[in-house]
């Protein structure tokens, strides 16, 4: 799952708020907020992301590689589960190969085709007709090389591209800008320099456009915390921009202090290869009508991904298994996506490349991503959808949570369904109300709730069931 902005929807669950925010924290100050100082600092995990571009739709998110920190938030109240479900054990045993042998899996990377092939694999020995959906996603990465008077040109920053930066490299002497407030700008300029900033209280589009108009080549942002962060511009940058930890920061004004120090700031992108797992189960009214269940099987890197999105995939394998034995009036379609975790790339392709007629003829989309952790399911989509996850949800005890799509795109949050809802497709979505965890090496499997997943596979049959009696 993705996240990129900080409003607050009242309906949510106050946990599912103060995860989400204490996520969105650590990506970095966005094009409307204030980058401002955070109590947390999110570690560093990747050294690439996604392209960013122009969102093709409202719900396309930038990447959010960068991991969460853990909270310990006040819990949610306890959900006395009544009833437990025949497939728990099932799912959670599916988890826990998934993670062991198959984590992490990062977005366009050959873990990430590991996964896919063995997941492919998976579903060919459950009977059905499997394929591979290949398509490209450029990554970047970003690069600080130090070359001082000092003699001290080793152990260069490392760094990661800030959103939007300008691509290419720029060599120029290390300046320290501050902040970049207006006063902190050198009354001679910066001509032919690198920033040096630090990150706090004012935007990032503001502090690289006051550097670069000052005649900087280049800037580098350092955290104000410990860690790494994300940080993103409103629009594409003149000059080339990389964020890096604060120690590292603090190295680079040491050094400035002892002479001149010359640095080769670089942000380059290398197209990437990356691929959705596909499986087909013809129904039996030969009239091409298609349910499509859907998860994303990426990680960010150095996690585990156990609940995002480890818990989706393993829910949909489970259900999988139940369905191969099984007749359907429509054709339903198992779609694994993959960069999910960078911008939602494979969703997008899929859809880009659906026909008119393949949209009118998809029944649904069941979209089942991050609720491995937490006390309750949530579900957002279309009401009738959500309704009959409900009924389900409540045979065992649980009161499934309801949002609108409206509050969820407010929240930033994206998920695969995304862009089949903007293409006119009914869709539901399931999470959990813990995010805490979510790409962070925290997303670990000891913290997972099995009876979530458990259910969670409940409520897909159920929901197939549903849709089968409309149809």
């Amino acid at each position: 799952m993705t996240l990129q902005t900080d409003n607050l929807v009242p309906k949510l669950l106050p946990l599912v708020v103060a995860a989400m925010l204490a996520v969105l924290v650590a990506c970095g100050g966005q094009e409307t907020t204030p980058d401002v100082a955070s109590p947390t600092a999110a570690p560093a995990t990747a050294t690439a992301t996604a392209t960013p571009r122009p969102s093709p739709t409202p719900m396309a998110m930038l990447p959010t590689q960068t991991p969460a920190p853990r909270l310990s938030p006040t819990p949610a109240p306890a959900v006395e589960i009544t009833a437990q479900s025949e497939f728990t054990e099932q799912v959670y045993a599916t988890l826990e190969e998934l993670t062991e042998q198959y984590s992490p899996r990062e977005s366009a990377t050959d873990q990430e085709l590991e996964a896919a092939l063995h997941l492919q694999e998976r579903l060919s020995d459950l009977g059905y007709d499997t394929s591979i959906q290949d398509f490209s996603v450029n990554l970047l990465s970003a690069g600080v090389d130090l070359d001082s008077s000092t003699g001290d040109s080793s152990n260069s920053p490392r760094a990661i591209p800030i959103s939007m930066s300008l691509h290419g490299a720029a060599t120029g002497l290390l300046a320290d800008a501050g902040r970049a407030y207006a006063e902190d700008i050198p009354a001679e300029g910066m001509e032919g320099r690198i920033a040096l900033i630090e990150r706090g209280v004012i935007t990032f589009e503001e502090k690289v456009g006051r550097a670069a108009d000052a005649g900087a080549v280049g800037a580098v942002v350092y955290n104000n915390l410990e860690g790494l962060f994300r940080g993103t511009l409103a629009s594409e940058s003149s000059i080339p921009a990389v964020a890096v930890s604060q120690s590292d920061g603090q190295r680079l004004l040491a050094l400035l202090e002892q002479g001149e120090t010359e640095a080769t700031v670089s942000v380059r992108a290398t197209e990437s290869p990356s691929r959705n797992v596909i499986a087909d189960k013809p129904g039996t009214d030969g009239e091409g009508r298609t349910v499509i269940i859907g998860a994303h099987y990426d990680t960010v890197a150095n996690t585990e991904g156990a609940s995002d999105n480890g818990s989706g995939v393993a829910t949909v394998l489970t259900l999988a298994g139940h369905m191969a034995d099984r007749d359907f009036p429509f054709d339903v379609r198992i779609i694994l996506f993959g960069s999910e975790e960078i911008g939602l790339l494979g969703s997008q392709h899929y859809v880009a490349n659906m026909s008119a007629e393949e949209i009118d003829d998809t029944i649904a989309m069941l979209n089942f991503d991050a609720f491995g952790s937490g006390t309750t399911l949530q579900a957002s989509g279309d009401p009738e959808l959500i309704a009959a996850a409900s009924e389900s949800a409540r045979e065992f005890g649980l009161d499934l949570g309801r949002f609108s799509e409206e509050e969820w795109a407010g929240l930033g949050g994206a998920s695969d369904h995304g862009p089949f809802r903007l293409a006119g497709i009914p869709v539901m979505f399931l999470i959990s109300d813990d995010l805490s965890r979510i790409n962070s090496p925290e997303d670990e499997i000891r913290h997972i709730n099995p009876d979530l997943l458990g259910i969670a596979t409940e409520i897909g049959i159920h929901m197939l069931d549903w849709l089968t009696g409309q149809n």
